[in-house]
């Protein structure tokens, strides 16, 4: 069994680390913020609560990715197309497209679009990568024929992003996350969940494509311990294992009018374009934005579920059965119980964060912490006979913050990832 564990890209590709993400253990602390720069030079991302005063060793038992940030990863790097929406951090709820990137026929009509089109291309260079955002605007009419697009384009530096690819063993649907800090004042995280491929078979093709989604948002360190932003999601398939830097939408082609609506909905497939993936239909219907529930309620993932974990330093999995409540799930689109938020959002993705979260090889419920999973059907081997069985699994990324000397500051101490399988 091959585990995919933890380890800092500066370590890879620079002589010092970046971060100083240590464990301490205080009472739940009022706000988020960093340390001054010379305490910036230590990891650790060990599931045993000591202190390390050195970077992360390279130790032979770890899957060490190569000196190239992506190579670790199959699902980050080339072009993805994709929709995109936006979630309130307060509620959950969805948040339609500004009125500003509206047409003003669409306005009068109270037809405002809950999300946006989007050509994501991530390109890997010396310094990091380089992401490009290329975002259509909505059109009506004749727009539809020749597009406006907007542009953004993110810089992921080795000196300041730490990054993680995760698997509990070959094959696995992997999970990738990326935080980057921007000035010591805020730190920007995303959990990239890879989904199973789409397979398209028509009389124009057949083929399979790499499909994800990506949960995003930031801590501002200078407030109290709540999300600074409200919560991105995309949902993608890949293009192009090779990267455009965003000219597959903005080239030649496209400037001179040649972007038009049936060339995005190419990229984009009508399994996502069609396939209601922000549950916008569903909610309408009185339905549960997650369809991984079917006709039932969230009380069906409750009880027992089995915990299997890469222990960091050792590359074993260490398995344990843990019970789980319809509280942990939510039982609304938005809970909150003992100072824990739980939000549900659509395409299984839960996102808890508070005080009081299950921190594995913790026996104090202080520490705040954030949680985002993803919820899916995975083929289960029975032991006894060798049998299939569809279950629900769950995939944890839980990055927990720590106290500082007591004095109610706060740092990014240890990142866990966990898969759960239902009973």
């Amino acid at each position: 069994m091959k585990a995919y564990t933890s380890v800092p890209i500066s370590l890879l590709l620079r002589p010092t680390p970046s971060f100083a993400f240590r464990y301490v253990s205080h009472s739940c602390p009022f706000k988020l913020i960093p340390r001054n720069n010379d305490a910036v030079s230590k990891f650790i991302t060990s599931i045993s609560r000591r202190r390390h005063h050195h970077p992360l060793s390279m130790a032979s038992n770890y899957c060490i990715p190569s000196s190239s940030l992506l190579a670790s990863s199959s699902i980050v790097g080339g072009d993805y197309a994709g929709l995109s929406a936006t979630f309130s951090r307060k509620s959950g709820e969805l948040i339609p497209v500004p009125d500003n990137l509206v047409p003003q026929a669409m306005l009068e009509w109270g037809d405002i679009p809950s999300h946006l089109e989007t050509l994501t291309s991530e390109n890997e260079n010396e310094n990091g990568m380089e992401r490009t955002t290329v975002t259509v605007l909505p059109e009506v009419g004749c727009g539809i024929d020749n597009l406006e697009t907007t542009k953004k384009v993110q810089v992921y530096a080795v000196d300041n992003t730490r990054w993680h690819t995760n698997g509990l063993k070959e094959g696995e649907n992997q999970v990738v996350t990326i935080d980057r800090s921007k000035n010591m004042q805020s730190l920007d995280l995303e959990t990239i969940f890879q989904t199973a491929d789409e397979r398209v078979t028509d009389n124009r093709e057949n083929k399979m494509y790499q499909r994800r989604i990506r949960v995003s948002f930031s801590l501002d360190f200078s407030t109290t311990s709540v999300l600074s932003t409200d919560i991105s999601m995309q949902v993608e398939r890949q293009w192009s294992q090779k990267s455009t830097r965003g000219t597959a939408w903005t080239g030649e082609a496209s400037n001179s009018g040649g972007l038009d609506a049936r060339t995005v909905m190419s990229y984009i497939g009508k399994d996502i374009v069609y396939g209601d993936v922000f549950s916008v239909k569903r909610e309408k219907q009185n339905v549960d934005r997650w369809d991984i529930l079917g006709d039932n309620s969230v009380d069906v993932l409750s009880g027992e579920w089995i915990q299997s974990m890469v222990l960091p330093g050792s590359g074993s999995t260490q398995q344990c059965q843990r019970h789980r409540s319809e509280g942990d799930f939510g039982l609304a689109s938005i809970t909150e119980n003992s100072g824990i938020t739980t939000m549900r959002l659509p395409q299984n993705i839960l996102v808890r964060f508070g005080c009081g979260l299950d921190i594995p090889g913790s026996s104090t419920l202080k520490e705040w912490a954030i949680e985002v999973s993803h919820f899916d059907s995975a083929n289960v081997v029975n032991e006894i006979d060798e049998s299939m069985h569809k279950k629900h699994r769950r995939r944890v990324v839980l990055r927990v913050f720590g106290e500082l000397e007591g004095n109610g500051n706060k740092e990014q101490s240890t990142y866990y990832y966990w898969t759960e399988v239902k009973r």
